[in-house]
């Protein structure tokens, strides 16, 4: 049987649009931030969701509770799906890393599952933490359909390995926009990827179309 997985982003937030590094740091989500996690949650309304999991951060929960209010579903919060770590770089923006950080942003540019921010979490420590947790939800769940409410980097980390794609390209390869869906679908050892980053909901009127 085959198990349906939602990988999805929450909105915009005012750091995103700021374009700053805030993995770990709490981010209110900003008015079109909501709008997007409003189509988001009517666009998954019609689906027959059987559970929500979702990061421990404000931003991820607000947008799960909102789908879950369809379903009549408290989502359930999972901390190793919090978002990467970015250490010392956290709060700054692009500018300001390469201004005080060059040599590990050169490194980290050219290499970032290998490499980490200062006191933060490289690529391949957040697929450690982050990859068997959606396979073990994915097995837990088999033939019915869940939403994974996670971030920017944390998706486009799973989606690089499960497309089978070096995950030093997470970066460069994978696109990740403010409530997107991806739909993965588990069967035996396979994962096929149906659709990546799909926010044709941002249109009001596709609400009614499956992901």
């Amino acid at each position: 049987m085959k198990t349906t997985v939602l990988l999805t982003r929450h909105g915009e937030t005012e750091s995103s649009r700021a374009d700053l590094y805030y993995g770990r740091t709490q981010s209110p989500v900003t008015a079109r931030g909501m709008e997007q996690q409003v189509l988001l949650s009517r666009r998954l309304s019609h689906l027959p969701i059987a559970a929500i999991y979702s990061s421990p951060l404000d931003r991820c929960v607000h947008a799960a509770t909102m789908i879950g209010e369809f379903h009549n579903i408290v989502p359930a919060v999972v901390e190793g799906l919090v978002e990467i770590n970015h250490g010392l770089w956290e709060g700054l923006t692009r500018q300001e890393v390469e201004a005080h950080f060059e040599g590990s942003y050169l490194a980290w540019q050219s290499d970032p599952a290998a490499n980490a921010p200062e006191g933060g979490e490289s690529g391949y420590e957040v697929a450690s933490r982050v990859l068997p947790i959606i396979n073990g939800l994915a097995r837990s769940h088999i033939g019915q359909t869940i939403v994974i409410m996670a971030h920017n980097t944390v998706n486009r980390i799973a989606l690089c390995h499960f497309l089978n794609l070096p995950l030093s390209e997470y970066r460069r390869r994978i696109v990740q926009s403010p409530a997107a869906i991806n739909e993965l679908v588990f069967s035996g050892n396979t994962v096929r990827a149906v659709c990546i980053n799909n926010v044709a909901h941002w249109d009001s009127t596709a609400s009614d179309q499956t992901p």
